[in-house]
């Protein structure tokens, strides 16, 4: 997925400042979380591409975005991304001497698994105590009215330090999660309530038709900045001058492999310095 931002209040990323991004054509962004990771992709500044060529290195051009044609003016500032770069777009830098690159990020085959850390402390003692009778009465052959009951969901407040769940992959981010430590749109993160200071936030998503066709890169940055500007922020969000909007999108690899969605970000330079959610109502 590739990625595009720009300063909440209209102002420039530098062209060497760390970018932002999401899904598997995406680049790294703020937040400085470490730790195994699938995807990631270092902020650079893109050379001059050749007429007819791609600006991203190790890409040939794609035949779509000639048919997709130009797009229009845009407000929103380019960030990293791996896909065909506008004019102006960071493009990902060529790997060190010696490295190895890292793989495309995909949807895992079996589909997304959302783990969570989910606290028991809050659950009355007899409830437990129940479920273990429950289990007991059933490994004796018996039966209960119960089973055909609707259990209660498991609470899902925040632990003591506001992590809600940890290892949270891109594909699974719901709009209004806050991230600690945000690395990159491409990564898994650890979701936080928006009270506990934060670098990160999803502010909306948007996801085509399984059945629809890719639509070519142009047109999904058309679709991703029609997305993500509509989305309102709160007046917090003037508070902060540091602070970058970016978007996620599919490539056409990972469409392939079930990739429907664009998600809309609100960054923090500089780390965790967000609290409280910034969407607007």
């Amino acid at each position: 997925m590739s990625e595009q931002s720009r300063t909440a209040g209209g102002g420039s990323t530098p062209g060497g400042g760390p970018g932002a991004g999401r899904h598997p054509e995406a680049s790294a962004a703020g937040g400085a979380a470490a730790g195994p990771q699938k995807d990631s992709a270092d902020a650079g500044t893109a050379p001059a591409a050749a007429p007819g060529q791609d600006a991203t290195p190790g890409r040939t051009p794609d035949p779509q975005d000639a048919a997709d044609g130009p797009l229009p003016a845009s407000e929103w500032e380019p960030a990293p991304g791996s896909g065909a770069p506008q004019p102006g777009w960071y493009a990902d830098p060529a790997p060190a001497a010696g490295a190895t690159p890292e793989p495309e990020r995909k949807p895992d085959a079996a589909g997304p698994v959302r783990w969570k850390r989910w606290l028991l402390a809050g659950i009355p003692a007899v409830l437990i105590l129940a479920a273990i009778a429950g289990i007991v009465f059933s490994l004796r052959g018996g039966t209960s009215s119960a089973q055909t009951t609707d259990s209660s969901p498991v609470s899902s407040s925040p632990g003591p330090d506001g992590v809600i769940a940890e290892d949270v992959s891109p594909f699974d981010f719901k709009a209004g999660d806050c991230f600690v430590d945000f690395e990159a749109v491409t990564r898994n993160a650890t979701v936080v309530s928006c009270s506990t200071p934060h670098a990160a936030q999803i502010i909306g998503t948007f996801s085509y038709q399984p059945s629809d066709t890719f639509p070519g890169k142009d047109a999904l940055n058309v679709k991703a900045e029609e997305v993500c500007s509509a989305v309102k922020l709160n007046q917090d969000a003037q508070k902060h001058k540091a602070l970058r909007t970016t978007y996620g999108m599919p490539s056409e690899g990972t469409w392939q492999e079930g990739d429907r969605r664009i998600d809309c970000f609100v960054i923090a330079d500089g780390g965790n310095k967000l609290t409280g959610s910034l969407i607007g109502k």
